[in-house]
């Protein structure tokens, strides 16, 4: 779910048409889950967000990482860490 939530970040933000994939992710396990649990991307900061849109721009190609948190009944139960990449299509 933590990927999803990310990939689902750029995807929406992107506005353009592109390939998203993830090239390498990580999900650090905090606490076990009491029931159902819900993800949320962490949005990256404005600098990096607007260096991944140049590099697409550019070269057709970007990378960016992002960060997600993932919780259950309010407690946080992962850290996840993906490096996505967008080819513009």
């Amino acid at each position: 779910m933590a990927i999803l939530s990310a990939w689902t970040f750029v995807h929406v933000r992107l506005q353009t048409p592109s390939r998203i994939v993830i090239q390498s992710n990580s999900l650090d396990y905090t606490n076990p889950a009491q029931g159902d649990f819900q993800s949320h991307c962490l949005p990256p900061d404005e600098k990096s967000w607007q260096r991944f849109l140049s590099t697409l721009s550019k070269r057709g190609k970007g990378r960016i990482t992002l960060s997600a948190e993932v919780y259950s009944a309010a407690t946080l139960v992962g850290r996840f860490q993906g490096k996505y990449v967008a080819l513009k299509l």
